[in-house]
């Protein structure tokens, strides 16, 4: 519980280590000079049972530094880097400062390391003056401060409940497709299974935004005609944000709360989190109808979104996932004999993509150790989303496939692709190809058998789900 944070340590080692609770009393004797518990008095926040410390080595220095001895250094430091905040609150010529100060910062940092200029680059702006500066001010002002209340904007403006509920049921749908394969995977014992399932019931997936927004009917502040300026507003907004943390304390957790303002629904992207065994699926992703829209083909949202979902859920049981059981704790809930099973199924998908390469024509190369979660994600989705179309009268396996291609489609060349071969995403043709070619519906929708180059035989096949 000591040990300092290396880069070097994987996050899976600082897990083990990170979860230290203090009581009050353990803190105020961990704390030593530092009044780290009269600060939390000041916030509100002294009647918790416990806290967590993820690093005791910092604050016992933090304790012993803060001495009379360096004190007044302390205070300059707090001083100096709280007037520089504000000074971009102040008006137009403190924000300037401001600028200028930034950058002089970032250029002592990078100090030595010369860089050749760039080709300036002309951007052909579609927005007009106006627009421009109403964007710099958002990007400035409202993005680090209101960033919950710009997306609630967002989501009223392009989400419709229809398109949620949609997705909702699609969920649904996928989740109760993967209790029936545990409960039929053969390699399986009954105690893992049973875990297996437990995990899939309690994993909350988050669609879109939250079940309940941020009520901002309690934020009051002075505009400029009633004798407000910006600095006070700025105080009177960081202090609404963070007045229901205070609120929480020694409540239960309510695993259905999403905070917009730590989880970006506007970004395009969608992940699984192992601590707390739940999914996000971000508004940004479904934008512009291009993973899902209320009206595109059944069979190119599957491809998509529902690909997508099914891909994250998956994750609960790669690689990673598996370490952790229903409740995001890290905990073997695996039988002996059942975990050797499923590492000898991972291993032979690792090896298979080490066998395989992104230049054209040469054979061997590429790491399948680094992208070994992302590719079990990857056919535990979409084998989820076939099941599901079996169901479907007429449904176009064509469609369907193409669409999913479509979703990889992008330009590259030798040294990009060199570089993504580090990701822990398999390259986008390798998604592409390896995924599908684990699935008969592939082969008999194109009519692809033994002797052509995409054909690959049951018995080489590696899906692990």
């Amino acid at each position: 519980a000591e040990l300092p944070w290396s880069h070097e340590q994987s996050s899976m080692d600082y897990l083990g280590y990170a979860d230290n609770q203090y009581n009050l009393d353990q803190l105020a004797e961990l704390q030593g000079n530092f009044p780290l518990t009269e600060l939390l008095q000041f916030w509100g926040m002294d009647e918790s049972e416990y806290y967590i410390v993820y690093e005791p080595s910092f604050v016992r220095y933090l304790g012993k530094i803060y001495n009379e001895k360096n004190l007044e250094a302390m205070k300059a430091y707090f001083i100096v880097h709280t007037a520089l905040e504000a000074l971009m609150y102040l008006d137009v010529e403190s924000a300037e400062d401001a600028a200028v100060l930034m950058q002089a910062d970032n250029e002592d940092e990078t100090m030595g390391e010369e860089e050749e200029p760039g080709e300036e680059i002309e951007i052909n702006s579609q927005l007009s003056e106006e627009e421009e500066q109403i964007l710099e001010i958002a990007s400035t002002y409202l993005f680090p401060n209101l960033i919950d209340a710009i997306q609630q904007v967002y989501i009223g403006r392009h989400f419709s409940s229809q398109m949620r509920e949609e997705v909702l049921a699609l969920v649904e749908d996928i989740k109760e497709y993967y209790i029936e394969l545990l409960k039929n995977t053969e390699w399986l014992g009954p105690e893992t299974r049973e875990e297996g399932i437990r995990k899939l019931n309690n994993m909350y997936v988050h669609v879109f935004y939250p079940d309940v927004l941020t009520d901002y009917s309690g934020l009051d502040y002075l505009n400029y005609e009633e004798g407000g300026n910006l600095l006070d507003a700025i105080y009177d907004i960081r202090t609404f944000n963070f007045t229901p943390e205070s609120e929480k304390i020694n409540q239960a957790v309510d695993r259905g709360e999403w905070d917009l303002s730590s989880v970006n629904t506007l970004a395009s992207n969608a992940y699984y989190m192992l601590m707390n065994n739940s999914v996000y699926i971000l508004a940004g992703i479904a934008a512009g109808g291009i993973t899902y829209g209320l009206d595109s083909p059944l069979e190119q949202n599957y491809a998509r979104l529902g690909m997508i979902i099914g891909h994250e859920i998956t994750h609960a049981f790669d690689n990673s996932g598996y370490n952790f059981d229903a409740d995001g704790l890290e905990n073997k809930w695996w039988t002996s004999e059942d975990e050797v099973a499923f590492r000898m199924k991972a291993d032979r998908l690792a090896n298979h993509y080490g066998t395989l390469s992104f230049l054209p024509g040469v054979e061997g190369g590429y790491d399948g150790t680094i992208v070994q979660g992302e590719a079990i994600a990857d056919m535990g989705g979409m084998k989820c989303m076939l099941a599901l179309a079996e169901d479907i009268p007429d449904f176009d396996y064509e469609k369907f496939f193409i669409s999913y291609a479509n979703l990889f489609c992008y330009k590259t060349d030798l040294g990009s692709e060199m570089q993504l071969a580090m990701d822990v995403h398999p390259l986008g043709f390798l998604r592409t190809n390896v995924t599908v070619q684990q699935f008969d519906e592939f082969f008999e929708t194109f009519d692809i058998g033994p002797g052509d180059g995409m054909y690959l035989a049951p018995e080489d096949r590696i899906m692990v789900w």
